[in-house]
């Protein structure tokens, strides 16, 4: 297992086409890669839940390598020890009502898987 910057999407992309590359284009399996979202909580819940840029995240990890399996880390917003409420999550948490709300990237990822 190979861990990089998840902040990079690049660095993780020249890794798997290197893997590529260099051992027969194996299947390849990504697990807990995501990306942290620092949108103001204060905004209208449209605008939480407009999050392209994780969709755009995914993708340039992903091209023109052989991945069989991608586990986006993590389904939900939640809540870190010693940083509070993450927004992590392709389900928007509003965590005063606990009420969970899809992303744009939760129908984008559906669409994704379904190929």
């Amino acid at each position: 297992m190979v861990q990089t910057d998840s902040h990079w999407p690049e660095g993780l992309q020249k890794l798997l086409e290197y893997v590529k590359d260099n051992y027969q284009n194996p299947k390849l399996y990504i697990s807990e890669n995501g990306l942290s979202d620092h949108k103001d909580n204060g905004s209208p819940l449209e605008v939480l839940l407009e999050d392209p840029y994780r969709i755009s995240f995914v993708i340039r990890h992903l091209n023109g390598v052989n991945v069989k399996g991608y586990f986006y880390w993590a389904l939900f917003d939640d809540i870190e020890w010693g940083m509070g409420f993450n927004r992590v999550g392709i389900y928007f948490v509003d965590f005063s009502r606990y009420t969970r709300y899809p992303k744009l990237s939760v129908k984008w990822f559906r669409a994704f898987l379904q190929g």
